[in-house]
C-alpha cells in the first residue's frame, strides 16, 4: 500500500521542487567515473556476463543527478542515462531511465535513500498491469558500488536476477 501512495504522490504534477542534491551522501559517494561486471542470471538462458561503465555527475545547481552508462550484456551494447531528481517528500527521490535502444520508453522509479548507509532501493513508480517489475539496490562502500537487479514478471516469478560490482576509475 505504501508503494501505491508514493507512486500516486510522485506522478502528481508540480510535486518534485529543486533541491541541492550536492547535499545527499549518496549522490556524493557516487559522482565520479565507475567500471564493473557481474553476471545476470534468467529462467530459461544460460548466465549472460555483464560489463558497465558510467559516468555520475551533478547538474550545474545540483537539482540533478545523473548516470550516464555503457552496458554490454553478451556483447550487445546499450547506452543508457539515469536522472535523479529530488521530491517534495523527505528522504524520497525519483529517477528516471532511458536507453539507446528504445529512446521513447522512459522508466520511472520512486528511491529511497539511506544516507547513513550509502544504500539507494529503486521500485517502480508506475506499472502498466500484468508487466515484469524490476527493482534495484545500489551500495556504494568507498571506492566500490554495487547494483543488484531483480526482475520478476506479472506473475512475481523471477524472470532474470543479477549483480553489477562496479571500482571507481
Amino acid at each position: 500500500m505504501r508503494a501505491l501512495i508514493l507512486a500516486v504522490l510522485l506522478c502528481l504534477p508540480g510535486s518534485l521542487h529543486a533541491e541541492d542534491l550536492r547535499k545527499n551522501a549518496f549522490f556524493l559517494a557516487l559522482q565520479g567515473s565507475w567500471t564493473g561486471d557481474g553476471e545476470f542470471l534468467s529462467l530459461d538462458k544460460p548466465p549472460s556476463p555483464v560489463r558497465n561503465h558510467i559516468e555520475c555527475a551533478f547538474n550545474d545547481d545540483g537539482t540533478e543527478f545523473t548516470i550516464k552508462g555503457n552496458l554490454v550484456i553478451n556483447e550487445s551494447p546499450t547506452e543508457y542515462v539515469w536522472k535523479y531528481t529530488a521530491h517534495e517528500i523527505e528522504g524520497i527521490y525519483r529517477a528516471r531511465w532511458t536507453n539507446s535502444a528504445q529512446p521513447d520508453f522512459v522508466m520511472e522509479y520512486s528511491v529511497n535513500i539511506d544516507q547513513e548507509n550509502l544504500i539507494a532501493t529503486l521500485e517502480p513508480a508506475v506499472g502498466a498491469a500484468g508487466s515484469s517489475i524490476i527493482r534495484m539496490v545500489k551500495t556504494v562502500k568507498g571506492d566500490q558500488y554495487q547494483v543488484e537487479v531483480h526482475i520478476t514478471d506479472s506473475g512475481g516469478n523471477t524472470t532474470l536476477q543479477g549483480t553489477v560490482k562496479f571500482a571507481k576509475d
